[in-house]
C-alpha cells in the first residue's frame, strides 16, 4: 500500500506527476461546466493568466473556476486545486 500526494492509498505507485487515463477521467468528470458573467469574463484564468471565456470548469469543492482546456491539462498532474489545493475528486 502506498499514500498518494493527495492523499489516497493505492496497491501500486505511479509515475510522479502522471495519473492513469481512467484516473484523470475520473478528476475531470468532477468538473462542472459552467457560464460566466459578463464580470467573471474579465478576470484572467489563474493558470494560464489569459482572460476567461464565456464558458469555464468549476471546482465543485472550492468554486474556483479556470479554462476547461487548462484544468483539463492540470489534472493530468494533480488532483487538487491550482489556487486553494482542495481535491477536485475524492
Amino acid at each position: 500500500m502506498y499514500v498518494t500526494p493527495d492523499g489516497r492509498i493505492v496497491t501500486e505507485p505511479t509515475t510522479p506527476g502522471c495519473a492513469s487515463e481512467a484516473e484523470v477521467e475520473r478528476r475531470r468528470s468532477a468538473l462542472r461546466t459552467i457560464t460566466l458573467s459578463e464580470r467573471q469574463q474579465e478576470e484572467d484564468c489563474s493558470i494560464c493568466l489569459d482572460p476567461h471565456a464565456e464558458r469555464a470548469a468549476l471546482i465543485p469543492a472550492c468554486n474556483h473556476y479556470f479554462h476547461n482546456a487548462c484544468m483539463e491539462r492540470w489534472l493530468e498532474e494533480k488532483n487538487a486545486c491550482p489556487l486553494c489545493q482542495k481535491i477536485v475528486a475524492p
